[in-house]
């Protein structure tokens, strides 16, 4: 589906991996599976990311995003990453608590863009 913008038309959509510190396998859980996937789906409803699929394995996260131009990736990638660690500090007490692992911020992420 094509997007209209202010001098055309257009599809800009990105591949993005989160990975967590030292690639803990934390996802294994259903139960933080599925708090993952909600906490990245409100944050890109809020934002207005169109999330075209999403994937989230044993020790990282597959986001297929579409978003505006004026969006810069690096504001993206700072609101999925910055959005897990503050807004949800429930999700952060479960991994803590359930895994033990202890959750900084930092995250590593790679990009792959994909514009049609």
């Amino acid at each position: 589906e094509l997007r209209s913008f202010s001098h055309g038309y257009g599809q800009i959509t990105y591949h993005i991996v989160l990975v967590p510190k030292y690639r803990y396998s934390i996802f294994y859980n259903k139960r933080i599976k599925k708090d993952c996937e909600l906490v990245l789906s409100n944050i890109c409803a809020k934002n207005g990311y169109k999330i075209h699929a999403m994937e989230v394995i044993g020790n990282h996260v597959h986001l297929f995003l579409e978003f505006h131009p004026s969006n810069s990736l690096s504001e993206v990638i700072q609101y999925l990453k910055g959005g897990i660690l503050t807004d949800y500090s429930s999700f952060i007490v479960i991994l803590k608590n359930d895994i033990g692992v202890e959750v900084y911020g930092q995250m590593e992420s790679s990009i792959d863009p994909l514009e049609t």
